[in-house]
């Protein structure tokens, strides 16, 4: 078209957009809108912007690693609950009973007269693994108790006595002590060295009430008989 005020110069015309044309370009908009959201959104499992699914989420921490216990704390969650079996090792917990412990010897004496249901210990002897004594039963027989570190007592047969044997008198417990000092001072004076106490036994020798069973340094035994009165009646030395 020819401009009337200025023929010369063309004048272009624009069509006027149409209602049609701004629905397509607000289509064109959200579709590239949707793209750049699902780029954006469509990440790897795994990566940084992932975005974790809805829902109820529980957390467990493992015993062990809680409380540093390890397997100690696995051990203790079943002994807790009782899922576990404690078991001790062999020998734990005991020993053998010092030589020289008077108080064990008359508690040992004490234990396995009541065992055997007997009148009292005719010795105590101190053995490796426990205390043997040997107690005088009603009827003159004797029966061998062992009484274990642990404690525990296991009665023997009882032992007839012969035609020939000489009765016996029972130990009297409450004098241990003074019986065994009697002994250990007879060493000393013998040997310059001080005994230990390994076995107490009444005796059946004319004159002699107490027979004591000693070691001293070096491994040597020394035996010691001791009169009614605790006085020294022999000692050997072997």
């Amino acid at each position: 078209m020819i401009d009337p005020v200025n023929p010369r110069t063309p004048q272009i015309l624009l069509p006027t957009p149409s209602r049609g044309s701004h629905r397509l370009r607000g289509a064109l908009l959200a579709g590239v809108a949707a793209a750049l959201l699902a780029a954006c959104g469509s990440g790897a499992p795994g990566d940084e912007g992932d975005i974790p699914a809805e829902g109820p989420q529980t957390t467990v921490s493992s015993p062990a690693a809680s409380d540093g216990g390890g397997e100690d704390a696995t051990a203790s969650a079943q002994a807790s609950d009782g899922g576990g079996t404690e078991t001790a090792a062999p020998g734990a917990g005991t020993a053998a009973p010092a030589a020289g412990d008077i108080e064990a010897l008359r508690t040992a004496a004490e234990t396995a007269t009541a065992e055997a249901g007997g009148e009292g210990a005719l010795s105590i002897d101190v053995e490796r693994d426990g205390i043997e004594v040997e107690v005088l039963l009603a009827d003159g027989s004797d029966v061998d108790v062992r009484i274990a570190s642990d404690g525990t007592a296991t009665v023997g047969t009882p032992d007839a006595p012969d035609a020939d044997d000489v009765p016996r008198a029972p130990l009297d417990l409450a004098t241990l002590p003074d019986i065994a000092a009697a002994a250990q001072e007879a060493v000393t004076a013998e040997t310059g060295q001080e005994g230990t106490i390994d076995a107490i036994s009444s005796s059946d020798d004319t004159g002699v009430a107490y027979e004591v069973g000693l070691q001293v340094p070096g491994g040597d035994d020394v035996d010691v008989d001791l009169a009614e009165d605790l006085s020294v009646v022999r000692v050997d030395l072997s």
